[in-house]
């Protein structure tokens, strides 16, 4: 994991690497669909925080997610791809958060989160502070332990 601070807001990548078990070489180990495999949950942790709203924001690459690769492989892997078939894989990794919600920083300053992981996720988490006339309306508001407000 590599986390970074700046300005009352907090950056994390987190990853889950793992070796696959591969009897052949990589380009025929690769050449087809490898699904992801449980991993287990991560538990991020931020103190410090001065109590405000915060966005938080959950962006993650891997299996199906953020995943042209595995979607070229399922189409056949064409050496030429129709228009239909690029907007497609385009659409796919368009770097959308999974998670993109308020949260309340209580006086404590602590914020935690769950994250489900897989195998060779790679995983960002920002919180962002906001200025209080930006924030959203109380009840799309969660509070620091994931409780809606």
């Amino acid at each position: 994991m590599f986390a970074a601070s700046d300005n009352g807001s907090v950056s994390a990548v987190i990853w889950d690497s793992q070796q696959p078990q591969q009897k052949v070489s990589n380009r025929p180990f690769y050449s087809r669909i490898v699904p992801a495999t449980p991993a287990p949950s991560l538990e991020v942790s931020v103190s410090n925080l001065k109590p405000a709203r915060y966005r938080l924001k959950v962006y993650r690459t891997g299996f199906r997610s953020n995943d042209a690769y595995s979607a070229y492989l399922d189409i056949g892997t064409p050496k030429d791809l129709t228009p239909a078939q690029l907007e497609h894989l385009n659409m796919l990794t368009r770097d959308l958060p999974e998670t993109d919600r308020v949260v309340r920083v209580r006086e404590r300053g602590s914020y935690k989160l769950s994250l489900p992981m897989r195998s060779n996720d790679v995983v960002l988490v920002t919180l962002e502070r906001m200025e209080e006339r930006s924030a959203l309306p109380t009840n799309r508001v969660h509070d620091a332990e994931g409780d809606r407000r």
